[in-house]
């Protein structure tokens, strides 16, 4: 979630109230490091929208997505991002 929601320039809270708004099944706290030690759990099917329901998310105009971001930044940006999913899981 924290790589993705830095390429489209928004932090992960935000993409998780989009994907909660859309009834997106978000993966439990435990998955990344149930998928860690090899252990997979079957993918949840997508709800059907019923009527009213958002179908598409637009990034906002104040995001500032990976791809604009100067190669240093972004490389910066990334080691960021490892570093603190490694130390989440040591």
């Amino acid at each position: 979630m924290r790589r993705i929601a830095a390429q489209l320039g928004i932090s992960d809270v935000a993409l998780a109230k989009a994907c909660r708004r859309m009834r997106i099944p978000l993966p439990k706290r435990c998955h990344w490091a149930r998928v860690a030690v090899g252990k997979t759990e079957p993918r949840p099917k997508l709800p059907t929208l019923e009527e009213g329901e958002p179908a598409e998310y637009h990034v906002p105009d104040t995001a500032t997505p990976r791809a604009t971001l100067s190669q240093e930044a972004a490389t910066v940006l990334d080691r960021e991002l490892d570093r603190r999913i490694t130390s989440t899981f040591q």
